[in-house]
């Protein structure tokens, strides 16, 4: 089968039926893809960071896709989490902010992150005592919180009983 679908006759043909519908999508994209880079390079170049320019590109198009997913309070929320790892990263705070502006995005203070949208995970057990196929124990454990909703499972079959595992 693989050898027919990679056939010259039979990828030529496919070829010549797709790539129109690629091209158009390529040249929507890289037209997208020109402005961002003209925008960022414009703002680096005010400072004197344009050798940064490619870590401010992948910022700029993780916001630029949140921007096609999300709106409101949910954009600002995934933005503002996206900002603080680059934050975290070492780039500068005042251009990551005029990105996010420029894409229609504000950033809230760091006070205000910290204080409103960072609160504590909580633990919530799902289902305890699960004994799945292999005859491993398992616990399901969701953490929530405001900004982020993390599910996983614990495997306790190697636990002893003292063990706590909540730690």
């Amino acid at each position: 089968m693989w050898d027919k679908k990679m056939d010259a006759e039979t990828y030529s043909e496919y070829l010549q039926v797709t790539k129109p519908l690629a091209l158009t999508k390529i040249t929507e994209y890289q037209a997208l893809h020109e402005t961002l880079i003209s925008m960022v390079k414009s703002m680096l170049e005010k400072v004197g960071r344009v050798h940064e320019t490619h870590q401010y590109m992948w910022y700029t198009t993780k916001l630029y896709k949140l921007t096609k997913i999300y709106s409101g309070e949910a954009l600002n929320k995934e933005a503002t989490i996206i900002f603080l790892e680059y934050l975290i990263r070492g780039l500068n705070e005042s251009i990551l902010r005029a990105i996010a502006l420029t894409l229609g995005i504000k950033i809230g203070s760091l006070a205000d992150i910290l204080e409103k949208q960072l609160s504590p995970l909580l633990i919530k057990i799902i289902s305890q005592g699960t004994i799945i196929a292999d005859g491993t124990e398992q616990t399901l454990l969701e953490y929530v919180g405001d900004i982020a909703l993390i599910s996983g499972y614990i495997n306790l079959s190697n636990m002893r009983e003292d063990d706590n595992p909540y730690l």
